[in-house]
């Protein structure tokens, strides 16, 4: 193994990383970044019952002073865990690339979508174990999912899933999240369609566009994110077992994209950039294995996913049922 000084933490691969992001990924937008200096730390909970209920008795007689309000604020605690991956490019591979650095760069490109699928897969089983109030695509008078264009009711569905998250914290939602299956089913549903298109002609050569915009401006959220990871989870050399890693449901939450200490959030990404990792927390670092006589590329990260309020989130259950 090479010594300390000859590992080389490598900025240009890095910043790769960060100009080649995956794509059709949604981890980062239901766990929101939020960069921390310490792997691990504490952090505050504000008690929504005690900020939203009220206190009736406010009047103030003379000669008296104000009646006194509580606010209740706990701690919770995030711990960083390290992720990681390294590929070995060869001396001989090395020295017959027509670009030596195209070799590096792809391994960097192949190791982040790896650790982006395993974080992928870590953001949708955290959202499923979390979330109260879910309620099936077959709720308030439908009986079917949104693949039915007749029963199915995607608009009922979402608006209880919008007015639970306002209930229960006072926030509106800004982000959806589903997987591109289920996105197909809602963007082609008649009523979608009714709302969010008008004055096409979708016989001809000017089909209507529906766009995750159009859909998130009908709702009032700022974006509607449609994730296409798919998670392979056969044996090395058998044959492959994809699976779509967000399944059949529907995310509404509240994740402002530029998270603080303080602020209101279903979920929040601590990432901890420590090492020289860039600005989406992924480090790369390579360096020369004399005794196998090859390139070692690293990709490295430092996260938690932590759900943080619950309550402004809600799951929308098999939407293609």
């Amino acid at each position: 193994m090479p010594l300390f000084s000859q590992v080389h933490t490598d900025g240009p691969l890095a910043n790769l990383s960060v100009a080649r992001p995956p794509q059709g990924f949604a981890a980062n937008s239901a766990f929101p970044i939020l960069n921390v200096a310490k792997k691990s730390d504490l952090y505050y909970i504000y008690d929504d019952e005690q900020s939203f209920r009220r206190q009736s008795d406010d009047s103030v007689n003379p000669g008296s002073g104000t009646n006194q309000s509580d606010a209740a604020v706990t701690t919770g605690s995030y711990t960083t865990g390290g992720h990681g991956l390294h590929e070995v490019i060869s001396a001989e591979d090395l020295a017959n690339a027509d670009v030596p650095i195209a070799l590096a760069a792809d391994a960097v490109e192949r190791l982040v979508q790896k650790l982006s699928v395993n974080k992928e897969v870590a953001a949708a089983t955290s959202l499923n174990a979390s979330l109260t109030g879910s309620q099936t695509a077959a709720a308030n008078g439908g009986v079917s999912g949104w693949n039915n264009t007749t029963t199915g009711t995607p608009i009922a569905d979402i608006i209880a899933g919008i007015e639970q998250i306002e209930t229960a914290g006072g926030v509106r939602p800004n982000v959806m999240i589903m997987d591109s299956a289920v996105w197909h089913n809602l963007r082609h549903h008649p009523d979608i369609s009714a709302l969010v298109v008008s004055g096409q002609d979708t016989t001809n050569n000017n089909p209507a566009n529906i766009s995750t915009q159009g859909v998130a401006n009908l709702f009032g959220f700022d974006e509607v994110v449609v994730s296409r990871a798919v998670k392979n989870t056969a044996i090395m050399n058998q044959t492959p077992a994809p699976s779509r890693v967000w399944s059949d449901d529907c995310y509404i939450l509240h994740s402002p994209p530029s998270p603080g200490l303080k602020s209101f959030s279903c979920g929040k990404q601590f990432t901890w950039l420590g090492g020289g990792a860039a600005s989406n927390g992924f480090r790369v670092r390579t360096w020369f294995d004399n005794k196998i006589e090859s390139d070692v590329v690293e990709v490295k990260a430092y996260y938690d996913l932590k759900i943080v309020s619950a309550t402004a989130g809600y799951r929308i259950s098999n939407c293609t049922n």
